[in-house]
């Protein structure tokens, strides 16, 4: 038979936090924020931008919390062309390095560079992912890989 114990309020309150999580889904209003030198595991998380010809140069989201960039993503949706890559940015300043993605269908490329002066976007400011090629890219998949900052 088993025992039920009382473990403390503590976990009492981690026990409904996680089940408020599993029950509403997790996502980033329920993620903590994550400052240098916190003990607290911060939770990153895609966010997916369809770079694609109908939009132009560039695509603009603007973000509910504090986030940092920690790296991006590209992949190619059909075969690049020479002048055909992504910049992921803060507003106008760029993020990362320009992604080159004339290569074949299907190629995937991280970011090679971040930025540390622009990679922390306040709530409210502006992620843009931007065609080198304008509306004359191929179309790419953007996977920008972030955190909630504090």
């Amino acid at each position: 038979m088993l025992v039920p114990f009382n473990l403390g309020r503590g976990f009492s309150l981690l026990n409904k936090k996680l089940r408020d999580i599993l029950n509403g889904g997790l996502d980033g209003y329920n993620l903590a924020n994550v400052a240098a030198g916190d003990l607290v595991l911060g939770v990153p998380g895609f966010i997916h931008v369809l770079a694609d010809q109908a939009g132009g140069a560039s695509k603009d989201l603007i973000t509910t919390h504090k986030i940092k960039v920690l790296n991006v993503l590209a992949i190619n949706k059909a075969a690049g062309g020479a002048a055909d890559g992504v910049t992921v940015g803060n507003a106008a300043n760029a993020i990362t390095n320009l992604i080159d993605m004339n290569a074949v269908d299907a190629t995937a490329k991280w970011a090679t560079t971040i930025d540390d002066a622009f990679n922390v976007i306040a709530a409210g400011g502006t992620l843009r992912v931007t065609k080198a090629n304008g509306a004359n890219d191929q179309n790419e998949d953007v996977y920008i890989l972030a955190v909630r900052s504090a």
